[in-house]
């Protein structure tokens, strides 16, 4: 992916340095196209979002990201309780990176500094317009998994917590698609604290109407048998679907500018948050089940009956424009809960288990962009 993404970069660099020939009245076709995605919407104001020509532009990144997942299953035995509680999260992460771009559209390359988990991976791909934003990332993190087990009621004389760190990595991998779509395409514009190529010249605010979809998957990779603990459970995966709508809102402490860009001067704030409810959610668990008779290990995959859940992202960011320059700050908070129900049957039980627990990712960055 990597490799890629280089080569994606490179491509587009050559490809705008290719000169013209003198017979050619018009833009290549590649221009053309490029043009008109980084062109703003005609009913966009001008008098409220001041519109930067497309340049080409070069940004250094520096990022600090957590994912995680956290996850329980409940169930009785014989009138018993117990409750199973894992939670598998990288450390810190750090990471630099460098883009190019031209006008809104960029790609970029980051590169992980120091170390956050035993291995961690990842991706993502991203685009901002006026009213639109879009991103899809990927990541894929081995790292030990904290858990502990409760067995009985606290105060009971049976009452006992057991608990620790896995010696062996777990796996959790996760991929996130995010579309972003704001109401009120003339007078604001989602971009303006995040890419510089579009300025918030007052105040504006939109509500918002946003879809993600996740796929997510935490699964037992060590030889410790902490799936033993829960009747064989070794992998749990969620694919979800959800719908919302919130509101975001640029907050203008500083425009100014003259027919010379360098005098440009921009300053703005952005808020965003959006509520969104899961509208299709599908989640299996994967046991691992030993006949009794020829000692043969099988999987067995069970699907939980699910139960509607409210997820969040919450975001903020700001950019600060000067001439040909742009720096900004932006931070986000996502919460993906998922939670349902299951029969196991097997080896003369019938047990009800009931699995709750979140996706979590925050990050924060800081990126330097010069336009040429």
């Amino acid at each position: 992916m990597r490799n890629l993404r280089s080569i994606l970069i490179l491509s587009l660099c050559l490809v705008a340095a290719l000169p013209l020939p003198a017979q050619e009245k018009r833009p290549s076709w590649f221009r053309r196209t490029v043009n008109r995605l980084a062109a703003p919407p005609s009913r966009l104001d001008t008098t409220a979002v001041y519109v930067l020509r497309p340049r080409w532009n070069v940004a250094l990144t520096g990022e600090l990201r957590q994912i995680g997942m956290t996850q329980s299953f409940s169930f009785e035995q014989q009138g018993r309780p117990f409750v199973l509680s894992s939670d598998l999260q990288e450390g810190l992460h750090t990471g630099v990176g460098l883009s190019v771009g031209y006008g809104g559209l960029i790609l970029g390359y980051s590169r992980q500094i120091g170390r956050s988990a035993v291995s961690s991976k990842g991706t993502s791909l991203e685009f901002y317009g006026s009213g639109l934003g879009l991103q899809v990332a990927y990541y894929d993190v081995h790292q030990p998994m904290r858990y502990s087990l409760t067995m009985g009621n606290e105060g009971d004389p049976d009452y006992e917590v057991i608990g620790g760190v896995t010696d062996d990595s777990s796996r959790l991998r996760m991929l996130v698609a995010e579309a972003l779509y704001a109401l009120n395409r003339k007078d604001f514009s989602y971009a303006a604290a995040y890419r510089g190529n579009q300025l918030q010249r007052r105040s504006a605010g939109s509500f918002m109407l946003s879809a993600k979809y996740l796929q997510g998957e935490v699964k037992e990779e060590g030889e410790e048998g902490l799936s033993e603990l829960a009747f064989g459970i070794m992998r749990q995966a969620t694919s979800q679907l959800s719908l919302g709508a919130g509101y975001s809102h640029n907050f203008v402490a500083l425009h100014r500018q003259s027919a010379d860009e360098k005098s440009l001067r921009n300053l703005t704030f952005n808020l965003t948050a959006l509520p969104l409810l899961s509208v299709y959610n599908r989640e299996v668990i994967t046991r691992s089940v030993v006949n009794p008779a020829t000692g043969v290990v099988a999987s067995q995959t069970n699907r939980l009956d699910q139960k509607l859940n409210l997820n969040f992202v919450a975001r903020m960011g700001v950019g600060f424009t000067w001439d040909r320059y742009f720096v900004n700050l932006t931070a986000r908070y996502d919460a993906l809960p998922f939670r349902g129900s299951t029969k196991i049957v097997g080896s003369g039980m019938s047990v009800d288990v009931n699995t709750a627990g979140h996706y979590n990712k925050w990050s924060a960055a800081v990126r330097f962009r010069v336009r040429f």
